[in-house]
């Protein structure tokens, strides 16, 4: 494996780092245990409630009524929370939560800065089901940031109907180098499909667009 190593960024920010083997958690409440403590974004056009729910491991979740205003904006309304513990440059962090939806309500997962310019690093959207379905999403952090100065947040500005959440982990697993991480790939809006094109484009790939390729690698010594 290669890796790359940028000897120009800043040193992480102090503090614990997560791992592979040890993840470090960056929301608090995050089963919802303590209701909505530590979360914010519900106003008159998000009514948030507990629930009690049994999925993924986790019984407690929150759901969420939204109505959104006619004319509002994507980020307008959110559940949203500041990262607890610092997350140094390149970690991967790596967000998880159950979640569906009667109305097949459209959510966004986003991550970014959390003072201006509000960077983003992930902002991807997804169709829900009317069963439980986990969402899984790896994100690279673009800068260091200290406690707080980073938040995950589901954009529900656009998003008219029930929204139901649980099982939320998003958690730090530092450079991870070589991990791999199983991700979500919603490319249908949560509506039904057939997979019966993958296997056909997948034997297409191997036989044109992919062949063999040899490296030499010299130096300014060494001949032909």
């Amino acid at each position: 494996d290669v890796s790359l190593v940028d000897l120009d960024a800043p040193p992480a920010p102090p503090g614990v780092r997560g791992t592979v083997e040890a993840p470090l958690p960056l929301f608090v409440n995050a089963d919802f245990a303590d209701g909505l403590k530590s979360w914010f974004g519900p106003n008159e056009r998000i009514q948030a409630t507990t629930i009690t729910v049994d999925v993924g491991g986790a019984k407690t979740g929150v759901r969420l009524v939204c109505n959104p205003a006619a004319d509002a904006l994507l980020w307008g309304d959110r559940l949203a929370q500041p990262t607890a513990q610092a997350v140094a440059k390149g970690d991967a962090v790596y967000w998880q939560a159950w979640m569906r939806s009667p109305d097949r309500a459209m959510v966004t997962f986003c991550f970014e800065q959390a003072a201006a310019p509000n960077t983003k690093d992930i902002e991807q959207t997804v169709g829900l089901t009317p069963e439980w379905r986990e969402y899984r999403f790896l994100v690279r952090a673009h800068a260091n940031f200290a406690a707080g100065e980073a938040r995950a947040q589901w954009f529900l500005g656009q998003t008219k109907g029930t929204v139901e959440i649980a099982g939320v982990r998003f958690a730090d697993y530092g450079p991870a180098r070589g991990h791999k991480f199983d991700e979500t790939l919603d490319l249908w809006a949560g509506r039904a499909h057939s997979d019966a094109w993958r296997a056909a484009a997948a034997e297409r790939i191997e036989r044109i667009r992919k062949g063999d390729l040899t490296i030499k690698v010299v130096d300014r010594k060494s001949t032909r």
